[in-house]
């Protein structure tokens, strides 16, 4: 039965979600703090507007969830050497250990959706292909 993309897409987040939990909740961090945190592992040093865009969060919430990554030692924030009004974010050496582990769980429920014959790795093999910039997303 096919159950339209809107549905695989949040069946694959559903799943995804659902296996990070475990090290989410050990971390006492929430979903969308892997958010900022996966935006911050592909791309060390973006500016605020940068990584609200890249983890899909509008600037406020990703301020809240900044503040309590840095209270988590997980990330820096710094003052962007290039333009002194802005800062940039990057993770600690204790982020990039949190974004390693939970990259492999994510690379584990990609194999699992593939194995149990999901259409959901479909989507993501073209996101992948398509790169980590959401811009390249919109047509």
């Amino acid at each position: 039965m096919d159950t339209g993309l809107a549905l695989r897409l949040k069946h694959a987040e559903h799943t995804l979600r659902a296996n990070m939990q475990s090290v989410l909740s050990g971390e006492d961090l929430l979903f969308e703090h892997w958010q900022v945190i996966a935006a911050l592992d592909t791309n060390p040093g973006l500016r605020m507007s940068d990584i609200a865009q890249q983890a899909f969060l509008p600037p406020a919430t990703l301020t809240r969830h900044m503040d309590r990554l840095i209270e988590r030692a997980l990330v820096v924030r710094r003052i962007d050497p290039e333009d002194r009004r802005s800062t940039i974010g990057a993770l600690s050496s204790r982020g990039r250990e949190l974004a390693s582990r939970l990259r492999a769980i994510e690379t584990a429920t990609e194999s699992e959706l593939a194995r149990t014959g999901n259409p959901q790795l479909a989507i993501c093999a073209v996101i992948t292909a398509l790169g980590s910039d959401p811009a390249s997303l919109s047509g």
